[in-house]
């Protein structure tokens, strides 16, 4: 593991169990913030509100208090993550309508099979410097970032699988949201052939640090399979095992750009560590959403839609 590099799943030679028994937000956790992102991904969905006490029920194994959650909370919704609404003289936090899509591009990030197909284009955005505020512009590239492209130039960005029509979304919400000029192009095709120019796998790894990414996907890996000899046998570890699952891999997926196949490293290691969250998500689903059905308080009068136990596919 690199100089500075955090921590993910079990130390070496430590015991699985003992270790997710103990593990908080301040000594290798994820933190309350990304914890509770995880939650409405993976466990409550884009559709409910639910209280803050149960929000800090379903997290207290982590360490997080009801303060740290109400100001993680607060500041989700600062940056339009989240959205509260006050019922009874009580505050209900659920996904902001603005951000569903947000919410979606990751579970497709996340979940989705390891090697996407390609038609061997690429996705070329290029940001005016007349669009927006510089901190506008800022935020453009991080969302375009979370959904897989990669800048090679300052205000220049590429995908390999990102489509036009996925990347004009984000762009027209950030312009609506923002009041941007209009200064962005997205276009897609295939590089042209000439000589001295980029070709596909040099393009490839300057728009994205594969070694890098790969060697978080080893550190997952290694970190979580010793789990698969050690499942949790009750439904508050199965819960706690769950969201360190996801939130530790979305972590990595959503720096991945998602190369094709064609263009990534052999022996790439994300496959790997895609295999163990499948297979270590499947093994706990079931316990872990009989403990958030146990502990979630949802707003009165909600109906909300079921979430699927098996959220990778193959």
């Amino acid at each position: 593991m690199a100089v500075g590099e955090r921590m993910t799943g079990v130390p070496v030679g430590a015991d699985p169990t003992r270790w997710l028994e103990t593990v908080t937000t301040s000594d290798g956790a994820p933190s309350a913030r990304n914890l509770i992102v995880t939650l409405f991904g993976d466990l409550i969905g884009t559709s409910g509100r639910v209280s803050v006490r149960s929000i800090g029920d379903l997290l207290e194994s982590f360490g997080v208090n009801d303060r740290l959650a109400r100001t993680s909370l607060s500041r989700l919704v600062g940056d339009g993550l989240l959205a509260v609404e006050r019922r009874g003289g009580r505050a209900f936090y659920g996904v902001a309508s603005e951000s569903v899509g947000v919410f979606a591009r990751a579970d497709t990030r996340i979940y989705r099979p390891a090697s996407p197909s390609w038609d061997g284009a690429w996705t070329l955005i290029v940001i005016d410097p007349a669009e927006g505020t510089q901190d506008e512009r800022a935020e453009l590239r991080r969302e375009l970032g979370w959904a897989g492209f990669g800048g090679i130039a300052p205000n220049v960005l590429v995908s390999a699988t990102v489509d036009v029509e996925a990347a004009g979304e984000i762009v027209s919400r950030m312009r609506r949201r923002s009041g941007g000029s209009g200064a962005v192009l997205v276009t897609r095709g295939p590089l042209q052939q000439v000589l001295g120019a980029l070709d596909d796998g040099s393009l490839a790894r300057r728009s994205s640090s594969v070694d890098d990414i790969g060697r978080r996907y080893e550190s997952f890996a290694l970190g979580f399979t010793p789990f698969l000899d050690a499942l949790p046998d009750s439904d508050v570890l199965a819960l706690k095992l769950r969201l360190l699952i996801v939130a530790e891999f979305r972590r990595i997926a959503l720096a991945d750009p998602g190369l094709p196949t064609r263009l990534l490293p052999e022996a790439w290691p994300g496959h790997e560590a895609r295999r163990v969250a499948a297979e270590l998500h499947s093994a706990v689903a079931q316990s872990a959403e009989g403990e958030r059905d146990r502990l979630l308080e949802w707003a009165p009068g909600e109906t909300i839609g079921s979430i699927p136990a098996r959220r990778f596919r193959d």
